[in-house]
C-alpha cells in the first residue's frame, strides 16, 4: 500500500493505484494536492515543459529539504550517449559556479538510468512578465541600474572563469520575493547552445537578445554575453527593443551584415501569405541613443550601452568596465542625494539670530521660524 501524509492536517491517505500527477482532495480537510512521483530522494510533484531534450518538473528535494525545479534527461532519444556526456560535464562545471546572484545548480545524478540535475526553486518573478507598452510606464531608472548592476556580477564571476551563459534575456534574470536579483539558466542556456551546434539545430534564444554573430555564424563568446546584457539593458532602461523588425526574421537580420547565402523570405505577420521583403533587403541598422528615448539616462551610461551593442564583438567592453561606468553613476547619484538632503537640513535647521544691543522684543526673524 502506497500512502501519503496531507501537508495541511497530516491524515495519512491511501495512495495505491492513483497515478503519479493525478490531482485529489484531501477527505479529512478539503486540501487540494498532487500525487508525487518518487524519483529516488526527489518528490516529483508536476511537469512543467519540455527543454529541448529535458523533461522538466517541479519537485521538493527530500534530503536538501528544499522545493527544486527538475531536469530530467530523455534517455530514448537518439545521440543519447553524447547529450549524456555533455549534460555531465556541464553540470559538474556549474555545479561550482557560485554565486549571491547566480541561481544555481543544486546537485546532478543518475536514478533508475536517468539523469538529472536540479535548481532551487524561487519564490517572485522574472522579468519576461515586463511589457512597458501594457503597463504604461518604464521601470524606475536607479531600479534598472540595480537590477543589471547585479546581473553584471553573476556574468562578471562566470566570465572570470571562462563560462558564457548563452541566453541573457529577461526571462532569466530573476527577482525573488526579497528582492534579490539572479540570473537563472546558466547550465540549460550553455546546454542547448552546446547541443545545437553538436546537432546542427536553430539557437533557442529571443530574436531581440541575440547577438549577431549567434545568427552570422551560429557560435559566440563571452562577448556574445556582452551584447545581449546590453540589449536587456538598453530595453529595461527604454522600454524598447534595440533591434525590431515587422517579423521575427527581420528583427533577426537588421543586427547583422552578412546576409544568408540563400535566399529566406520574410512574410508579413499580419498577412501570412503575403511576403515583404527577403533576408538580403533586410538594412543593418544601428539603435537610438538611449539618452534620446529617456533624456535622464546620462551620457556616460548611454554611451557604454552602445559599446555593448556594436556588431563587431572586438569593440565591445568586458562587463567589468560596464560595471565601473554603474558605479561611477551610483557614486555621482549617491554624492547628489547626500548634498540635497544636508542642503534641505540647513534650511530647515536655521536658527534666530539676535541683533545685539537692541532689547529683546526687537529680535529680527531669519529662516522659516518666528520668535
Amino acid at each position: 500500500m502506497s500512502e501519503l501524509a496531507c501537508s495541511n492536517c497530516q491524515k495519512v491517505l491511501d495512495i495505491t493505484g492513483i497515478d503519479p500527477f493525478t490531482r485529489c482532495e484531501c477527505p479529512e480537510c478539503g486540501a487540494k494536492f498532487t500525487i508525487p512521483f518518487e524519483f529516488g530522494h526527489i518528490l516529483l510533484q508536476s511537469p512543467i515543459e519540455r527543454r529541448c531534450v529535458f523533461d522538466v518538473y517541479e519537485g521538493y528535494d527530500t534530503k536538501k529539504e528544499m522545493s527544486s525545479i527538475v531536469y530530467i534527461l530523455d534517455d530514448e532519444i537518439e545521440g543519447y550517449d553524447e547529450a549524456l556526456k555533455l549534460a555531465g560535464e556541464l553540470a559538474k562545471t556549474y555545479v561550482e559556479l557560485r554565486n549571491e546572484h547566480i541561481s544555481p545548480v543544486v546537485s546532478f545524478g543518475e536514478f533508475g538510468g536517468r539523469f538529472y540535475v536540479t535548481e532551487p526553486q524561487m519564490d517572485g518573478y522574472d522579468l519576461s512578465s515586463y511589457d512597458p507598452e501594457s503597463q504604461q510606464s518604464l521601470l524606475e531608472l536607479d531600479n534598472v541600474i540595480e537590477i543589471m548592476k547585479n546581473i553584471g556580477l553573476a556574468l562578471a564571476k562566470a566570465h572570470h572563469h571562462e563560462l558564457v551563459h548563452h541566453g541573457v534575456a529577461p526571462a532569466n534574470v530573476h527577482i525573488d520575493a526579497r528582492g534579490n536579483v539572479r540570473l537563472k539558466n546558466f547550465f540549460m542556456a550553455n546546454f542547448i547552445y552546446r547541443y545545437s551546434i553538436m546537432n546542427g539545430l536553430a539557437h533557442e534564444v529571443s530574436p531581440y537578445f541575440i547577438s549577431p554573430e549567434k545568427v552570422e555564424e551560429g557560435s559566440e563568446d563571452k562577448r556574445g554575453d556582452v551584447f545581449s546584457y546590453g540589449a536587456v539593458f538598453y530595453y529595461l532602461l527604454t522600454g524598447k527593443y534595440p533591434y525590431e523588425g515587422k517579423t521575427e526574421n527581420e528583427t533577426l537580420y537588421c543586427r547583422v551584415k552578412q546576409k544568408p547565402k540563400q535566399k529566406e523570405e520574410i512574410f508579413s505577420e499580419s498577412k501570412p501569405d503575403v511576403m515583404m521583403v527577403s533576408s538580403k533587403d533586410v538594412p543593418f541598422k544601428n539603435p537610438e541613443l538611449p539618452d534620446k528615448l529617456r533624456p535622464e539616462v546620462n551620457e556616460g551610461l548611454s554611451n557604454i550601452l552602445m559599446r555593448t551593442l556594436k556588431y563587431e564583438p572586438g569593440p565591445r567592453p568586458a562587463i567589468p568596465q560596464i560595471l565601473d561606468v554603474i558605479n561611477l553613476y551610483q557614486a555621482f547619484k549617491e554624492k547628489e542625494q547626500t548634498i540635497n538632503a544636508a542642503q534641505k537640513q540647513m534650511v530647515l535647521t536655521k536658527t534666530v539670530m539676535v541683533v545685539p544691543n537692541r532689547p529683546a522684543k526687537e529680535k529680527k526673524v531669519f529662516g522659516l521660524f518666528k520668535l
